[in-house]
């Protein structure tokens, strides 16, 4: 029986990657990254086009993770609010973090752009009101970011909701066109990609058992580098312990449809959108007319026996 959080709508549709060879023996190397996801990926890419000589490690395989299998949204900002940013660290280093936050976005597609990465790229982000005073919030939240950063974003009136969506019974929502959605597995395996052209040994089936100063041990080897970078994620633990401890994992299942021969009647725009339930729903349209769906979040690492019959409940909820 085939594991149920690796049988995927986004496996079943990845773009073909050739797998990499696990590490075995030793090297050096002026960077060690450990995990396959987008922040090591990235970071990897990133050194390796500064002239660094780069090892990636991966436990699994490239995407294996979180980014493999996530919602596919591109969404501007933080859970935080900026307003609440501003006010814990004072408006210059709100500053720092908007920069990097809300700069997020167009380092994906400046990404996606460079490398020609086949991903689904598709624009357009709403966060849907589910209560009317979230909406109050939402617009002054809009408004703080367009006097204090200069972030524009369109405020959408309850009565304008079914430009977006057709369903939810929402109190209005923000809108906002640097936002969007993607097939998140082509995009790690597209950044793979890019990092192995720019010189990236990159290395599968390769988890770190332990880090001792400038090494990096695998059952099979150790490597020796100058920096090591930690991009772990929840599995942290599994090197280090202590690390470990600051990590909670949550557990968040997404499911697909069958592709919908009218899907743009429930989402008339083709934006991803996500509500603003403290657990929140989430949605987009697949580049194949699927209705993607997400949202229950718990806590237990034990996925439930019918993954689809638990997620369906809120979809019907919502549509």
């Amino acid at each position: 029986m085939p594991d149920p959080l690796n049988n995927s709508y986004y496996a079943a549709t990845a773009n073909a990657w050739q797998p990499q060879p696990a590490f075995a023996g030793t090297g050096e190397y002026d960077v060690a990254v450990i995990g396959g996801g987008f922040t090591g990926l990235s970071a990897a890419l990133a050194c390796a086009e500064k002239g660094l000589k780069v090892a990636l490690f991966e436990a699994q395989n490239i995407g294996f993770g979180a980014s493999g299998r996530n919602g596919g949204q591109l969404i501007p900002g933080l859970r935080w609010s900026m307003r609440e940013i501003d006010e814990e660290f004072g408006l210059e280093r709100a500053q720092a973090i908007f920069d990097l936050a809300y700069g997020a976005a167009d380092r994906v597609n400046d990404r996606i752009a460079q490398h020609h990465i086949a991903c689904d790229l598709k624009p357009g982000h709403l966060e849907a009101a589910y209560k009317p005073e979230h909406f109050a919030d939402m617009q002054r939240e809009a408004d703080f970011l367009a006097r204090n950063f200069g972030w524009e974003s369109e405020i959408v009136q309850p009565h304008e909701m079914d430009r977006h969506i057709n369903g939810g019974g929402y109190h209005g929502g923000i809108y906002d066109a640097r936002g969007g959605h993607f097939h998140p597995l082509n995009y790690a395996l597209g950044l793979a990609g890019a990092a192995l052209k720019a010189g990236v040994a990159i290395f599968e089936h390769s988890p770190v058992q332990r880090i001792d100063g400038d090494r990096v041990f695998t059952e099979q080897g150790c490597a020796k580098a100058q920096s090591i970078l930690l991009a772990a994620d929840n599995w942290m633990g599994d090197i280090d312990r202590e690390l470990g401890g600051y990590t909670v994992p949550i557990m968040n299942y997404n499911i697909a449809t069958a592709p919908l021969p009218d899907a743009d009647l429930l989402l008339p725009s083709d934006a991803a959108i996500a509500d603003s339930r403290f657990v929140l729903n989430y949605f987009r349209l697949s580049a194949d007319q699927r209705l993607i769906f997400g949202g229950v979040e718990i806590y237990d690492q034990t996925a439930p026996t019918e993954i689809a019959a638990f997620v369906r409940k809120h979809m019907v909820d919502v549509f």
